[in-house]
């Protein structure tokens, strides 16, 4: 058995200027895997989502989920005292992460450029809407947007619906994802060279990567493929049934799970219906497959088809709740939830996914920070301000 190390990432302090999601996610995600997260935000109201209800007790559950974990250092990048500040302890730092809108940073003096030459170890990773370069990377952006843009809700929505958006922010995560894994990528290259580097994640990137087999799709055939709701473009049958009390996943799209499916629930003349015969004839008469198996689904509870389906080893889901996930054995089984102090009420907020042979696991993470409550310790123990200095700084609003 492999020996467990300490967590990865422990020892890379990350200097977060993040807000809302995207940026908060990647840099939740860096703390979770060991590193040292100084969260950078405006003395007098720190990240938006702070204010975000509903609230336990005075902590909001949208900055709980992606904000634990890390420090709160409070300070105004609108005063060249408080970006001298900064730059002071990019020296110390080891990544810059960021999700403004392109330019921000250079506008107040603090680009790539600025970073590096105070620490040429730096790595600054920047997450925007559309990129740090081409004709849309300085527009305003939020998930909506690039899911619109990306083709994504073009996609998304019910057969003949309008386009919709997914209910998950995924442009978000997705940049936020990439993001993590940008940031890896630099600190191998800068194990090999010594040299930081500049990684830029667009959220609409993130999402076109995302799109595959649509790509393709549309590319073979020349036309928009169309919403299907819980169907799969390409693959039949792979949807959402109803049943007598709820509704059932079932994925038997391969030529071996469908005779397996058909034959074990009782139907065998669907496997020779010429119409349902092969993958190429279920695409070509989905509207009808999936009708037949509505119709069969339809006449028991989805527990009985998912034991059914299970013993058969055809791909098959309930459709679960958040609370029926938050308590499901497979949850708990893969360490994907981490128990956070709330406001007086611990909460289960989503850890990082990875699980690597040698890489510890951390103990119980630090709670969401207070507004600034690492501010003095961290100016002090890294930068040697003194308390008499730490004092006109508060004063001048310059830190908080």
């Amino acid at each position: 058995m492999i020996a467990k190390t300490a967590p990865i990432l422990r020892g890379i302090r990350v200097i977060d200027l993040t807000h809302i999601l995207a940026g908060p996610y990647a840099s939740t995600l860096l703390a979770d895997l060991g590193a040292e997260v100084l969260k950078i935000e405006k003395p007098d109201r720190g990240d938006t989502t702070r204010g975000t209800p509903p609230f336990a007790g005075r902590l909001s559950h949208y900055f709980a989920a992606v904000n634990w974990g890390k420090r709160s250092v409070a300070l105004d990048l609108k005063q060249p005292e408080g970006r001298d500040l900064l730059l002071r302890l990019v020296e110390h730092g080891d990544v810059v992460i960021d999700n403004f809108r392109a330019g921000t940073l250079e506008d107040l003096g603090l680009g790539y450029d600025v970073l590096s030459e105070r620490n040429p170890r730096i790595i600054r990773c920047a997450i925007s809407g559309f990129g740090q370069t081409g004709p849309l990377a300085e527009k305003p952006a939020f998930d909506a947007i690039v899911q619109a843009m990306s083709g994504f809700m073009a996609v998304t929505g019910e057969r003949g619906g309008p386009p919709l958006r997914c209910g998950v922010s995924v442009g978000d995560v997705a940049a936020g994802a990439f993001a993590v894994a940008g940031i890896a990528l630099a600190l191998y290259h800068r194990e090999k060279t010594g040299v930081g580097q500049e990684v830029d994640v667009g959220m609409f990137d993130a999402l076109v990567s995302f799109m595959t087999y649509y790509l393709t799709l549309y590319q073979v055939t020349g036309k928009e493929p169309p919403r299907v709701g819980s169907e799969h473009a390409s693959m039949v049958p792979l949807a959402s049934y109803a049943t007598d009390d709820g509704y059932v996943v079932v994925a038997a799209f391969n030529d071996s799970f469908w005779k397996r499916m058909c034959e074990g629930i009782g139907h065998p003349e669907l496997t020779a219906d010429p119409r349902f015969t092969t993958v190429h004839d279920r695409q070509v008469n989905r509207d009808e497959c999936n009708a037949a198996l509505q119709t069969i689904f339809a006449q028991r509870s989805t527990r009985e088809w998912v034991e059914l389906l299970e013993k058969l080893d055809v791909p098959v889901s309930p459709i679960l709740g958040i609370g029926a996930l938050l308590e499901h054995p497979h949850t708990a089984a893969r360490g994907l939830l981490r128990t956070i102090a709330g406001d007086g009420t611990p909460l289960r907020v989503a850890g990082q996914p990875l699980h690597m042979s040698t890489h510890e696991a951390l103990p119980d993470p630090l709670p969401p920070p207070e507004l600034g409550a690492d501010t003095e310790h961290v100016l002090r123990s890294l930068l040697n301000i003194a308390p008499q200095e730490y004092s006109r700084l508060l004063g001048a609003g310059i830190v908080g």
